[in-house]
């Protein structure tokens, strides 16, 4: 099954049905009830005092209501009118406010003026190539539609019932044209969303604000290029890993921070969660004097080593059986 952001832009994706659905969802509800939870922790922000956060990906207002509830005041930001439409009528707008916008174009905010920023499983929808221009398009199609159906006309019912179909097929031929573009690694213009994001998220924030962003990346690229991206806007820090060697706990998230800011304490990576904590991408080899032999292992061991990494790495991994590591049967 394709990932949602490989196949129809964000607003297309989440239109009327899909955002229902979503809300309407009690399993979404704690997930993102327990994600907002954990980067709320990880931006450190007093508890004596009401801070301004900026949401981005509001959707449904999930994540936004959980800040809301700490005492906190939230904006967000959301490219889809039906995730927002739905937080209206969920009452997630308590202490909030939301903004219809696209992460991947810029947002004007005043310097320095947000204490902190979460995002909750939306900017992996930078990483994607296809762009909103399709959704306008449908969009616009389906308004017309309905502006025709609401006009008196003396067409007859089969008529009527026919260019709805015609219309409705159109609409998946679209949809289909979509879905059968190539799975892009994160091409040029991509890189250039992920840039503009976050050079605007830099300018929004205050001097030592810091943002926890979580997203579900689809490849190592895609960590390599949002995590670049970041760094090269003016921030600091690394991606944190939770449960990391797990296959369905395991959650991402980019914690990053402005230099600067006298009241913050000192700035540091949260610990990961779970027993084996991968925190940040960086590597360091400590420097060693002389040459020492190589020690000798299996290559059982060997293959079971490499797999570790791969599954540190978030790949899949075939499971260990009686027949790793042996040799193949010669054939003639």
């Amino acid at each position: 099954m394709s990932r949602p952001e490989y196949s129809l832009p964000a607003d297309v994706y989440y239109g009327e049905e899909e955002s229902l659905r979503y809300a309407r969802s009690s399993r979404m509800h704690t997930v993102q009830q327990q994600l907002a939870e954990r980067a709320l922790e990880m931006l450190l922000l007093p508890d004596d005092q009401s801070c301004l956060v900026l949401d981005l990906g509001f959707g449904c207002g999930m994540s936004g209501a959980v800040v809301s509830e700490k005492g906190h005041f939230v904006v967000g930001l959301d490219i889809s009118r039906s995730m927002l439409e739905q937080a209206d009528e969920l009452e997630n707008y308590n202490n909030a406010d939301a903004i219809e916008a696209d992460l991947g174009r810029p947002f004007y905010f005043r310097p320095g003026t947000f204490d902190g920023a979460i995002s909750i499983s939306a900017i992996q929808w930078l990483c994607s190539d296809i762009k909103s221009d399709f959704g306008k398009a449908i969009s616009t199609r389906g308004a017309e539609a309905k502006a025709e159906e609401e006009v008196p006309s003396s067409e007859s019912e089969e008529d009527m019932e026919e260019d709805k179909i015609l219309e409705q097929q159109q609409q998946q031929q679209t949809k289909e044209q979509l879905r059968r573009r190539e799975r892009p690694a994160p091409p040029a213009s991509a890189y250039r969303r992920q840039t503009c994001f976050f050079q605007h998220l830099a300018r929004a924030l205050r001097p030592g604000a810091r943002a926890a962003l979580q997203f579900y990346p689809d490849n190592a690229e895609q960590l390599e290029s949002l995590t670049s991206a970041a760094l090269r806007s003016g921030f600091e820090g690394g991606l944190v890993v939770d449960f990391p060697n797990s296959t369905r706990a395991k959650k991402y998230f980019l914690c990053l921070w402005l230099p600067g800011g006298q009241s913050r304490k000192t700035q540091q990576l949260p610990k990961a969660l779970g027993n084996s904590a991968v925190i940040n991408m960086g590597r360091e080899r400590p420097m060693v004097s002389g040459r020492r032999a190589k020690k000798q292992i299996s290559k059982r061991e060997w293959i079971s080593k490499k797999k570790e990494q791969q599954i540190k790495k978030g790949k899949k991994v075939r499971p260990d059986s009686k027949y790793t590591g042996r040799k193949r049967k010669d054939k003639f």
